[in-house]
This record gives C-alpha cells, sequence and structure tokens, in this order.
C-alpha cells in the first residue's frame, strides 16, 4: 500500500483515526491509518553528561533517519540512516556524544534492497522476501497495485427459520458482500437486485436497493431476517445479486442464496379412511383391489385399531358399517400425508392382523399381503421436518379371527409412538399439495469427470413436479444441464469452484412454484496431483533423497494418482496432494507399482500428519491390487468435502523398462471388502 499511488487527495489529508497525523503521512510511514495511536514518534529521550539517547518504534522494511536541528529549520543527520530488516527488533535506541542543545525529529523513507520496484515493506508485509528479486513479489505487487476493487458474493450462514407468532427469530441467514483488492481508500457503493420464491416483507425483513462500502472497510453484511408467515407451508429462497457500478469490478460469485424455513405447519386431523365389507387375498393394483363401492368415509384420527378398541367391534367390521353379508371381512385404505418433527431416518413399523401395504413418498415400505396374526413389519425411510409427505395404507381383514392395525414410527431423536393426530393430515387435492425441496443440500464433483446428483422433492408421483434454476440464482458449473422433469444436474465439468445454486420445485398441477432451496456444487480441479522427481542410492523407498536436487529440479502436476512415465535406473518420484471424497464413508486405498513405493494417507489437511497405510518392495503388475497383502490399506472414515492430505513415494530401481504407479480407492459402508 505504500507504494500505491493515491489519487485521492481529500482522504490522504483526513486523519481517520485521530490520532493527529494526516491518512497520507501514515500510509508513507508504514502506519495504520485506522487505528489511533499507530505512528512513527519519539518516544522517549535521555542524556546523561556525555550521551544523548533518542527512541522511537520502527517498522520492518523501512529506512529511518534520526535527525538534529539547532533552530527548526536546518536539519541534518545525526546518525548512519537504520534499516529495518525482516529479522530487527521494532523498537530502535540510539545514543551519540552530548553537544550543543538540538530539536529532533525522525524521517521515514522507503528502501529497496533488491531493486525490484517494490519497497522492502510492502514485500514484508505481503510475505516476500525484500532481499530477493527472484522471489517475483515486485512484480506481483506491481500488479497488484493497480488492480481495482473486486466485489464478490459469499452466503455466510445458508438457512434461517421464520418464528412463531409473537416470537423473535432464533435462526438468521446472512449474506456478505466483500471487496478484494488492496486499495480500500474510497468508498464505493453496490447496487442489489433481490429476488427468490421468498416474499421481501413477508417471508422475511426488506432488504435495501445498495449497500455502502466506507474507506477501509473490506465487507457488508446483510443479515436475512424472516419474518412470521403462518402461509408458508415449504422451504423457500431469498436471493441478492451484486450488480454493476462505478469504482469496482465484480468477482466469478455475483449472487448469493439464504434458505427461509416455515415455522411449522398446524397441527393435523387425521388420515381419510374409506371403509368396504368385503376383503380379496389377491392384491392386484393400487386401483382394483378396492372391487367393491366404498360403504364408509370418515377421517380417522390414528392408525390405532384393534378389535376391543377405537370404534373396531368384533368380527363383522368397524362400528358405522353394516354387517359383512356373510364373512366378516372388510378392507379398509387410508391415504393422506404424515409431516416428521426431525430431518433424519425413521423407522415406519405397521403391526397387523391380517395383511397391509404401506407407501411413503410413493415408496412400498411395507409388502404383506397375507393373512397372519398380529405382527410388526418394519422399514426405513429418510424424511425431512417440516415437509408434508403422501403416505397410503391398503389393509384387510380375513373373515375369521380377530383385527388390528396400528401405525408406529420412531427416529434418532424420536421414541417409539403411534404417529400422533398432529402429524397426520388427510389427503389434500392436487392442487394444494406443497412441493418442497428434500435432497441433500451439497454436492462434490472433480472437473473432467462424470458428475451426477439428483435434486428430490416429495409426492412426485402424484403431484408431478418440475425443477428449474430460480432467477438471480448463480449459474450451474459449466459443462453441467439440469433435467426439468427429473431434476437430475449431470454432464462433465469444465471448471471448479464453488457454485451456490438457487432450484425452485413447481407443483405442475398447481402450475406456480411451490418450494426451493439451495444446493452447493463444488466441483474440485483436476491436474492437482504435485510429482517431483527425485534421485536415489538404491532401490529401496529408504534410498530416496529428499528433497530433490536444487539444481534444476523436476516438478509438475498430473492428473491422477498414477504415472506410466519411463524413468532411469534408481530414479525416484514424490506425488502429492489432497483427497476429496465426494461421500462421507468408509474407504480402502489400493497401491500398484513396478519395484518399492509407499503410500502415506493423513488423517487431515495436515502433512505432519501422514502415516504409512500401503506398501511394496516388489513390483504388483500394472494396476494389479491384490499381489501382495501389503497393497491394501486398512478401513479409513473420511468425510466429504473434506480434504486429507497424501504422498505416494516410488523407486522404479533398475527396472528401466516399465515403471508405472498408481492408487485405487472404494469406499464401502460395511467393511465387506477382504
Amino acid at each position: 500500500v505504500g507504494d500505491a499511488q493515491i489519487t485521492d487527495v481529500g482522504w490522504l489529508a483526513a486523519d481517520d483515526d485521530g490520532d493527529g497525523v494526516k491518512n497520507g503521512d501514515e500510509i508513507a510511514s508504514g502506519t495504520n491509518p485506522f487505528v489511533g495511536g499507530s505512528v512513527v514518534k519519539i518516544t522517549n529521550i535521555t542524556a546523561d553528561a556525555t550521551t544523548v539517547s533518542i527512541t522511537f518504534p520502527a517498522v520492518k522494511g523501512k529506512q529511518y533517519d534520526v535527525q538534529g536541528s539547532p533552530n527548526l529549520t536546518n536539519f541534518a543527520n545525526l546518525f548512519p540512516p537504520v534499516f529495518l530488516n525482516a529479522t530487527s527488533t521494532s523498537s530502535q535506541t540510539l545514543s551519540a556524544p552530548k553537544g550543543t542543545n538540538l530539536f529532533f525529529r525522525v524521517l521515514v523513507q522507503d528502501h529497496d534492497a533488491d531493486n525490484d520496484g517494490a519497497s522492502d515493506w510492502a514485500e514484508t508485509v505481503a510475505g516476500y522476501d525484500p532481499e530477493s528479486a527472484l522471489d517475483g513479489g515486485g512484480a506481483v505487487l506491481s500488479s497488484v497495485l493497480t488492480t481495482s476493487d473486486v466485489v464478490t458474493v459469499t452466503v455466510t450462514k445458508p438457512n434461517a427459520i421464520q418464528p412463531l407468532a409473537g416470537l423473535a427469530p432464533v435462526e438468521t441467514g446472512s449474506i456478505t458482500l466483500s471487496r478484494g483488492g488492496p486499495l480500500k481508500f474510497h468508498s464505493i457503493v453496490v447496487p442489489l437486485q433481490k429476488s427468490g420464491s421468498a416474499i421481501a416483507g413477508t417471508d422475511y425483513d426488506a432488504l435495501p436497493d445498495s449497500v455502502t462500502f466506507p474507506v477501509g472497510v473490506g465487507e457488508v453484511v446483510l443479515p436475512i431476517i424472516p419474518k412470521t408467515n403462518s402461509a408458508r407451508r415449504t422451504n423457500v429462497t431469498a436471493i441478492v445479486k451484486a450488480l454493476s457500478g462505478a469504482g469496482y469490478s465484480l468477482g466469478a460469485k455475483t449472487s448469493g442464496s439464504v434458505v427461509i424455513n416455515p415455522a411449522g405447519i398446524a397441527n393435523g386431523t387425521g388420515l381419510t379412511a374409506n371403509y368396504q365389507n368385503t376383503a380379496s387375498l389377491t392384491y392386484t393394483s393400487q386401483t382394483t383391489i378396492f372391487n367393491s363401492s366404498v360403504e364408509m368415509t370418515r377421517i380417522d384420527a390414528t392408525v390405532d385399531f384393534s378389535t376391543a378398541v377405537n370404534g373396531w367391534g368384533a368380527v363383522g367390521g368397524p362400528v358405522g358399517m353394516s354387517p359383512a353379508s356373510t364373512t366378516g371381512a372388510f378392507s379398509v385404505r387410508w391415504t393422506g400425508q404424515i409431516l416428521p418433527r426431525f430431518s433424519e431416518t425413521y423407522s415406519i413399523d405397521f403391526r397387523s392382523d391380517d395383511g397391509a401395504k404401506v407407501w411413503v413418498n410413493g415408496v412400498l415400505l411395507i409388502d404383506r399381503w397375507f393373512t397372519q396374526g398380529a405382527t410388526d413389519c418394519v422399514n426405513t425411510i429418510n424424511l425431512q421436518a417440516g415437509t408434508l409427505y403422501d403416505i397410503q395404507i391398503d389393509y384387510f381383514n380375513s373373515a375369521t379371527g380377530s383385527a388390528e392395525a396400528k401405525l408406529y414410527w420412531w427416529s434418532a431423536s424420536q421414541v417409539k409412538q403411534i404417529i400422533p393426530q398432529a402429524r397426520l393430515f388427510p389427503a389434500p387435492s392436487q392442487v394444494s399439495k406443497t412441493t418442497a425441496i428434500t435432497s441433500s443440500l451439497d454436492a462434490i464433483g472433480y472437473a473432467g469427470t462424470p458428475f451426477n446428483f439428483s435434486v428430490t422433492s416429495p409426492n412426485i408421483g402424484g403431484t408431478g413436479t418440475t425443477y428449474a434454476l430460480a432467477a438471480s440464482s448463480g449459474a450451474l458449473p459449466p459443462g453441467l444441464s439440469l433435467n426439468s422433469a427429473t431434476g437430475t444436474i449431470s454432464g462433465t465439468p469444465s471448471l471448479a469452484g464453488i457454485y451456490n445454486l438457487a432450484i425452485d420445485a413447481t407443483n405442475v398441477a398447481a402450475a406456480a412454484v411451490m418450494g426451493s432451496s439451495i444446493v452447493n456444487v463444488t466441483i474440485y480441479p483436476a491436474g492437482e496431483v504435485s510429482r517431483e522427481i527425485l534421485t536415489a542410492n538404491g532401490p529401496n523407498v529408504s534410498d530416496i533423497v529428499i528433497p530433490a536436487p536444487s539444481v534444476n529440479p523436476v516438478h509438475d502436476s498430473i492428473a491422477t494418482i498414477e504415472d506410466d512415465t519411463e524413468y532411469g535406473t534408481n530414479t525416484a518420484e514424490r506425488l502429492r496432494g489432497y483427497l476429496v471424497p465426494p461421500k462421507t464413508g468408509n474407504y480402502y486405498f489400493w497401491i500398484a507399482a513396478n519395484n518399492a513405493a509407499e503410500l502415506w494417507i493423513s488423517n487431515d489437511s495436515e502433512y505432519v500428519n501422514r502415516v504409512k497405510r500401503a506398501s511394496l518392495i516388489a513390483s504388483s503388475g500394472k494396476k494389479i491390487w491384490n499381489a501382495y497383502p501389503t497393497q491394501q490399506t486398512g478401513w479409513l472414515s473420511l468425510v466429504a468435502g473434506e480434504k486429507y492430505y497424501f504422498e505416494v513415494l516410488h523407486n522404479t530401481g533398475a527396472d528401466a523398462v516399465d515403471d508405472y504407479v498408481a492408487v485405487g480407492w472404494c469406499q464401502d459402508d460395511i467393511g465387506t471388502i477382504p
């Protein structure tokens, strides 16, 4: 910053921190114009009979001249210039023989030890070597200092929950606008475009039409504060996009989206129940199994019936129906929706005497259409809190014995219970059905590698749903497309990056957007495996010489952890980088190589935590993974999206004909791989 050509004369003459030193003077001296007291000044003068000592604070990378004058006009240097290099201490005390009475001052100047066009102070602050022109610090800083502010948008809190009436919100979202670049010595105003399926002023507090970055400020946070909206039944999105303006340029990410979730839905009243006084052991289809007219339709508060309770009498059918003509058999079809409290895996248990079929969200979970005594049948399904899912239960009771039908659920956070009335809703019309996004909100892929991710919503079979990027949403990664009918994002991404996508789900019957959410797609770059060519003093991995020779080292990158290059005798290589799992789970790794090789993997991104996981002391054969037991790692539990450092050491040995090394992996949740 000290090297920048600042043209805002008014700002240079101001004193933003009020410490008595102008902003421009502070920049020249390397102190902070926004922090009071951060100035260069003489802090102490002591004298004895023969010596005067002067103490002042100093900044590394600057040159200081202590000067004296008998009359405040003609100043002369009293000591040789003091230059603080990178290892100097900051406080300086200079002593000289005591002479005539003098006024003292400290003159601060820039210094350029390596003559690369950037001051030593600027290179020190930026992390370059001020005494070496070979590191390119001068060229980099010259380029940076001529770059204007770049405004980008990031989502800092991606979710908000609407409060219940009369209560303050407990979870708010936020979108942050940042300006990069080194020059923040002027104010800029960034106009905003606001969109999304959420309604400003109804679903959340309205946002301003623009944001202002004051001098010295690098980021502005926009809080997304949800409001009570009892009519809201699905997740919706608030989207903010930065627009072009004066004094800055736009970065790669110009929009951000926050999901606003409803506070809750009013308590349910039960499921729609259709009763008929016949039953069939032959189940042909959902449309033909009820082959007689429905005799009674009602709302059942819960599905918790037996011969003795809840309106089911003895053999002959539930109370309210006429007795079955001859057999006493009857059937029931319950339809409607269930509303889970938690976003997790639920166990659905239907206890029946006799048979039943149970569908949740169009998935047949229980299929026991035969006569039996009271029996529990359980299956699991992933459900999202606050989302209504279709449920259908077909049940029959035969001519003999008792009757029983009980619908339970439980999850990690929900004890086993009969699904209560508050969580059961009668069958809605197609038009009134909600359509929320229920798929995972994060997806991971790799540039140049085929990608496939499905956006899902509940009740697809009954409602009919289409999917589309919301207006003003961030764009899909280049190379990917969204299938509007299936919700599948697929293709081969060509550009690495993090993509914040707002996706709307539309109820076809209602012809309206019913829900939306954010999918964060992270595409990791290909070709990020670092390769170093090393020397070896023998055929073993322990013979590899690290580091590489300082003269003309070979250091490049390759696309995958695989190298078939032919090298000379006893040439070695080191491959390094980061593994980023696409899915949380348990992984095995294998290494194959000619001669000797080792695979090291850390349990995090740190190099120092690497552990040798697999090795070879003899050739395995190209991509032959099972030649030796030592080729395979143990079971590693990895988290999707996290970075894990890896390192491969390979010594080609005396084999100069067919050199190769490769690493493979496989995800295995239950540890069945031998």
